[in-house]
């Protein structure tokens, strides 16, 4: 599965702080989100997945890395990860499958299909299990196209869960935003509202994309 920028973005925009001890990555995939937070922080990680050989894929990222001991990946749906279960995380982190399924809609990739379209989770699916695993005082980060953003803000509110912070990511300057990364927390606050701008106006990867994804090296492998 290609690592996207997406999850690349979500990651290093993420705030985790020395007070976050517990996450959970929603639709880890290869397990990129979990280990750039493991990188970034000292905390125990679950992540989930749904996708068999996605999370085979993760699996084994987790246990060459030398955060392993932190790393835990799990091969469930989100609606049935500790169900039962009396337990919360501190931050919950995801980039969600976004478009609503269509019967009609054919792809031959099912990994594909499943990584973008959320028959396997729906939105109320995600905003309700968000809940469930969320610590009163934790935050939720998540990334999603920007009408869908719109869709998923009502959606979270009818569960208590308020957009405490937005970036809205465009991808050369000018350009309308076309992504936002959002934190969501329990507690309905004043929106801090800020913009990323992904390439500069020659269409190579712009100054701060590099500062924010530099101690990753991932810019190397820009594309």
């Amino acid at each position: 599965m290609k690592i996207g920028t997406d999850s690349v973005l979500t990651g290093v925009m993420t705030v985790v702080n020395d007070a976050v001890k517990t996450i959970l990555d929603i639709g880890t995939g290869t397990g990129l989100l979990a280990l750039m937070l493991a990188q970034k922080s000292t905390a125990y990680i679950d992540a989930v997945e749904i996708d068999e050989e996605a999370f085979k894929q993760a699996s084994e990222n987790f246990s060459l890395s030398k955060w392993s001991n932190r790393l835990n990946a799990h091969f469930c749906s989100l609606q049935m990860f500790k169900k039962g279960e009396q337990f919360a995380y501190d931050l919950i982190i995801s980039n969600p499958p976004y478009f609503r399924f269509k019967k009609n809609i054919l792809i031959s990739d099912k990994q594909r299909s499943n990584a973008r379209h959320d028959k396997e989770l729906s939105f109320e699916d995600l905003a309700y299990q968000v809940k469930r695993l969320l610590k009163p005082d934790g935050n939720f980060w998540v990334i999603l196209p920007v009408q869908e953003a719109v869709e998923f803000i009502k959606i979270a509110s009818n569960e208590m869960l308020f957009v405490s912070n937005q970036i809205l990511v465009q991808a050369k300057p000018g350009k309308l935003p076309n992504r936002i990364i959002m934190c969501f927390t329990g507690i309905e606050t004043p929106v801090k509202q800020n913009y990323f701008c992904i390439l500069n106006e020659e269409g190579k990867p712009s100054t701060a994309y590099y500062e924010a994804t530099k101690d990753y090296l991932l810019w190397l492998n820009f594309n």
